[in-house]
């Protein structure tokens, strides 16, 4: 695990060939299948946990994915939704400030299927299956525009070097 220090009280935590311990119980799964160039992954798993002061209040969230490649041609996004009500995940950078819990609500299903698919890195995964199943959330802090920005981390750290500048990628995400 990295940890990050993004500048203005910005954090981060970046798991590369590994992912935090948040499974929870599924929901429902959204799905989308896009066409992918031939290429391949650096690595197989990948998370990243942000935590971002906005004024009063702080934005946070984290999401791990899983790529497992084959020769389809084609990649299979898959986004596993949960309730709001996971184990409290006391570990989390937002710990003091938000009750923090594993799992992904529905209403962030969208922001991470959109951050993947216009992930610039994408084309760079290669074929096969993208299963997003590893994730907390606050119910304060939580934001569709954090989870669509997480999952374009978690794509580029899928397929980046390794000897990228993660502090200075994340920050231009964020941007």
């Amino acid at each position: 695990m990295l940890t990050l220090d993004l500048g203005n009280h910005r954090q981060g935590r970046l798991w590369l060939d590994e992912l935090p311990d948040l499974h929870y119980p599924p929901l429902r799964v959204a799905e989308r299948t896009v066409a992918v160039p031939a290429g391949g992954s650096r690595r197989q798993k990948a998370a990243a946990e942000l935590l971002v002061p906005m004024g009063p209040r702080a934005m946070y969230g984290l999401l791990g994915a899983t790529h497992t490649a084959d020769g389809s041609g084609s990649l299979r996004v898959q986004v596993v939704l949960s309730g709001a009500d996971g184990k409290v995940y006391p570990a989390a950078l937002a710990g003091r400030l938000d009750q923090v819990r594993a799992g992904l609500p529905e209403e962030y299903g969208d922001s991470v299927l959109a951050g993947v698919l216009s992930a610039e890195a994408l084309a760079r995964l290669g074929p096969g299956v993208l299963r997003i199943d590893c994730a907390a959330h606050g119910p304060v802090g939580s934001s569709p525009w954090l989870f669509q920005r997480l999952a374009g981390v978690v794509v580029l750290a899928l397929t980046a070097a390794a000897d990228v500048a993660w502090e200075e990628e994340v920050r231009r995400l964020l941007t």
